[in-house]
């Protein structure tokens, strides 16, 4: 019986950082495959550069914290439920899926906190209540 490994295209993006390869040694290293056309080294150079932009920050406090491999999972994840590829999805539509992703948090955010202050105002209606039937 074959089995088949899946390889996250996401995770090979992810893969020079958990490495700790710098840019430069990131293009050596593809520089030395053969297979490796200009084109391929111009784009596989440009999704560094965008992953550094965009998680430098959470990749450096992740390997401080000693759990690098498990952020980059986890982002993985992320990007592959909302079937992004680094790379192959345009950022536009990145920013929009994004920025939704945003939003729907903010809308259950307010709607807790809206549920917790009906809560709060319905139990100082019946203390009211109980109060005035005292009376």
């Amino acid at each position: 019986m074959s089995e088949s490994l899946m390889i996250d295209r996401n995770l090979m993006r992810f893969s020079p950082f958990i490495g700790g390869l710098s840019r430069d040694e990131y293009r050596d290293t593809l520089m030395e495959n053969d297979s490796v056309t200009p084109e391929i080294l111009e784009r596989e150079l440009s999704i560094y550069d965008y992953i550094d932009k965009n998680y430098s920050n959470a990749l450096k406090q992740a390997k401080e914290e000693d759990v690098l491999f498990e952020f980059v999972m986890d982002q993985c994840k992320l990007l592959k439920d909302l079937n992004i590829v680094l790379g192959e999805t345009d950022d536009v539509a990145i920013k929009k899926i994004f920025a939704r992703l945003s939003q729907i948090q903010k809308e259950e955010e307010n709607r807790i906190k809206n549920e917790k202050l009906r809560k709060k105002q319905k139990k100082m209606k019946r203390k009211l209540k109980a109060k005035n039937r005292q009376k």
